[in-house]
């Protein structure tokens, strides 16, 4: 069984890591127990929970990163073609 826990104020949790929390003494004692029970939420097993990732903000940083990829290799081959031009100038 995997136990589940409240506590008195939630709003005083401290985030640690993006899905973990930590209880301070302002937070109250968690509570600890069995899932369902005094006001713990509930587990099913075999069900999928739905993603917490937010599909717009990945796109668009998914587009950002592509771009900013395609503006360095230009660069690049920019900077290969005048390189090749200054050889070929100095014979």
């Amino acid at each position: 069984m995997i136990a589940t826990a409240t506590c008195n104020d939630p709003s005083g949790l401290i985030g640690d890591g993006e899905t973990f929390f930590r209880a301070p003494t302002n937070s109250g004692e968690p509570m600890v127990g069995e899932p369902g029970t005094g006001n713990r939420g509930l587990m099913a097993c075999g069900a999928l929970e739905m993603g917490n990732v937010d599909l717009a903000w990945q796109f668009t940083s998914l587009t950002i990163a592509r771009r900013g990829f395609q503006a360095n290799s230009r660069v690049i081959t920019a900077s290969a073609e005048v390189l090749s031009d200054l050889v070929n100038l100095k014979r």
